[in-house]
């Protein structure tokens, strides 16, 4: 074995002078910090001064205190900055210290430094430019709901107005220009709601409605809604619906009649002496196929690839010829692609065009009321009293207007305090109270105070009249916009331009007890008090929750449960009453929320509103110390006996009401493979 420390060359030597650290040996003495080098390398002769001073340095720490000991150092060496890994580790009677260059390693830290430093830059910048686009796209959404108001206000008295107009004219030619006013006025309301709709579809805002449709009524009445248009262009309209397609479907109406609206009006727009079929099938995986077929103008390869951009025509000659923004396309494809669907698109120059929507077909039952179209339509002949709240002179003259054709009287106010005031000092139209009102119409941008805080406010009014309807009239058309008016306690929401035919229904169909004013000269007629009309219950059943579960279970089975509602209702309220009398709180909360399920199963809504309140002031004052003292309002108790008595006197007149099981007639099967109509010029 070769001897580490003797003969002219030792192996320790060798290692030390090929080691390519400074390599130091020194004599551990105690209290010496200051120790003297035994043995050096020639790495460790060749250190820089401050390097060896640090390093004998370490070596004396070392040997003082009998632990290991390292630092980083760094030295300039050649005008070039050297970093040096210092250690000084005892052993024995001997301190072995070792200098190792680290400057490589530094190196390597110092970028990955750098390159973090120059990463939370890059996520600082991403993250300045996700509020940038956050906030271009709140102005955006801004711009758009305060141009859509704007816009919008002026138009619903242009198009409004001109229907008026319209209908108390007799000269021809007077009524061919109110006929250009109206129809130039609802091209622009078109083009507002294209920018309007595509604004919201690429700012990630458009929501979908699921209801229950028609598919082939929904073709039908489009093209009966075209037919003049392809009648004026002397081409023959068809829409053909085959028998297997379902009756009722769940989807979105509306928009599924505003993608079939553009391609069936689009046809009509391109075809001249020519033919357009519409057709209604079942496509496959559960989906309905609706085509559109023309042999107009057609396109050709290119024109078809850019179709469905924004804002572009087939050509320029198309936009001056025809017209349009460029948009119905555009919009319908993402439209249909937001009900999970497709649309697509043959064509050829000279030969025409075929579109293709085929979307979702979910099944599902018949609405309560299929034909809503009929039932807006409808007003009944049933006088209102009704209090407008409006700033704008204009729009309140053509709400008037229109009312007063059926009859109803309007009292107009132009600010929301003065309605609420108007309110608390009339309340709500009966037969001690002549002068009330039986609905308010509330315009949702008014000075003093607007829509949102009044109907809040008269929500706050103690009595009937806080629950006396209340519907919404704005230009604000964006859903988020009508979501924060909803939410502020209206019973509904009409956008401007208003439509006459809707404005009419609601008005009409608003709930009142109040009974019709008598002719002037003529006697009240007397009855007995027992048949006196009792105050305004507008909110004492809902009726849309009642017609929902008669499509569920039939007339038969509605008639049982609100008879078993009758029967039990009572015997829930005497548990309220004895955990009152008690006045124990706990029994009282529970009993309460009993009632506020029961009712609320069956639409008893006012029951269930009262219990619901009288259920959180038990719950508060059984949770209470007893250092605080809470009291139940034992106006609630009387307030909810009250709507026990007139449901279940309302309900029983309506359980008398229906007639008694008959037999069921035979499904009618049509045996034709297919429903066809055909409108305009025959070939």
């Amino acid at each position: 074995m070769t001897d580490l420390g003797t003969g002219p060359e030792s192996l320790l030597d060798a290692l030390l002078r090929a080691s390519s650290d400074a390599i130091m040996v020194v004599e551990r003495r105690s209290g010496d910090i200051s120790p003297r080098p035994l043995r050096l390398n020639p790495a460790a002769k060749s250190l820089p001064t401050t390097a060896m001073a640090a390093l004998i340095e370490r070596c004396g720490e070392a040997s003082a205190d009998g632990r290991p000991s390292v630092a980083e150092l760094s030295v300039i060496e050649d005008g070039a900055e050297r970093w040096l890994r210092l250690t000084a580790v005892p052993d024995g009677a001997v301190v072995v210290g070792t200098a190792t260059d680290i400057t490589p390693l530094h190196q390597s830290r110092r970028r990955l430094a750098d390159l973090g430093a120059e990463m939370d830059e890059i996520k600082r910048e991403a993250a300045r430019q996700r509020e940038a686009a956050h906030a271009a796209g709140d102005a955006k959404t801004r711009f758009l709901a305060t141009m859509s108001h704007e816009l919008r206000t002026p138009m619903n008295a242009i198009l409004g107005f001109a229907d008026l107009l319209k209908a108390f004219t007799i000269d021809q030619r007077q009524l061919s220009y109110i006929e250009i006013i109206r129809r130039s006025g609802q091209d622009l309301l078109r083009v507002l709601n294209d920018i309007l709709d595509f604004s919201k579809i690429e700012a990630g805002f458009l929501t979908l409605e699921r209801t229950p449709l028609s598919p082939a009524s929904i073709a039908r009445d489009i093209v009966m809604l075209f037919a003049t248009s392809a009648r004026d262009k002397e081409t023959s309209l068809f829409v053909t619906t085959d028998a297997d397609v379902p009756e009722w479907i769940e989807g979105d109406v509306t928009r599924l009649r505003q993608v079939l609206s553009n391609l069936i009006g689009n046809a009509c727009k391109f075809t001249e002496d020519g033919r357009i079929d519409v057709r209604v099938s079942v496509g496959p995986a559960g989906m309905v196929e609706f085509a559109v077929i023309d042999t107009g103008i057609g396109m050709t390869p290119e024109q078809v690839r850019q179709l469905f951009q924004p804002f572009v025509q087939a050509d320029e000659t198309t936009t001056r010829r025809f017209g349009g923004t460029g948009l119905g396309l555009a919009i319908s494809k993402r439209l249909v692609e937001a009900m999970g669907g497709s649309l697509r698109v043959n064509s050829m120059p000279g030969e025409g065009s075929a579109f293709l929507v085929r979307i979702p077909a979910p099944l599902c039952a018949a609405p309560a009321h299929a034909d809503d179209s009929l039932m807006e339509e409808m007003a009944m002949a049933d006088f209102r009293r009704v209090l407008l709240a409006e700033d704008n002179a204009i729009n309140r003259m053509l709400v008037e207007r229109i009312l007063e054709q059926d009859g109803h009287e309007i009292i107009s106010v132009p600010d929301g305090r003065k309605a609420v005031f108007e309110l608390s000092e009339c309340g709500v139209r009966s037969a001690e109270r002549p002068d009330g009102y039986d609905l308010v119409l509330m315009d949702m941008h008014m000075p003093e105070m607007d829509g949102p805080t009044a109907t809040r406010a008269i929500r706050d009014l103690r009595g009937p009249v806080s629950a006396i309807p209340i519907i919404g009239l704005s230009a604000d058309a964006m859903s988020e916009q009508m979501d924060r008016h909803m939410a502020a306690g209206l019973d509904g929401y009409l956008t401007k331009p208003i439509d006459h035919g809707k404005l009419r229904a609601i008005v009409g169909r608003a709930r009142t007890a109040s009974a019709p004013t008598p002719s002037p000269g003529l006697p009240a007629p007397t009855a007995p008090l027992t048949n006196q009309v009792e105050p305004f219950d507008g909110d004492l059943i809902d009726e849309a929750q009642v017609e929902e579960i008669r499509a569920g279970v039939g007339d038969e089975m509605l008639a049982e449960l609100l008879t078993a509602f009758c029967d039990d209702v009572g015997m829930e309220f005497d548990r309220v009453r004895d955990a009152t009398a008690a006045g124990d709180w706990a029994a009282l909360a529970a009993s309460a929320h009993t009632l506020k399920g029961v009712a609320s199963n069956l639409g008893a809504a006012r029951i269930a509103g009262l219990a619901k309140s009288l259920e959180i002031a038990a719950k508060e004052a059984a949770s209470a110390t007893t250092s605080t003292l809470v009291k139940v309002d034992l106006g609630l108790i009387d307030d909810l006996a009250v709507a026990v008595d007139r449901t279940v006197r309302a309900l029983s007149r309506r359980t008398r009401a229906f007639p008694p099981p008959a037999f069921q007639e035979a499904d009618k099967t049509s045996t034709a493979s297919a429903r066809e109509i055909s409108t305009g010029v025959m070939s």
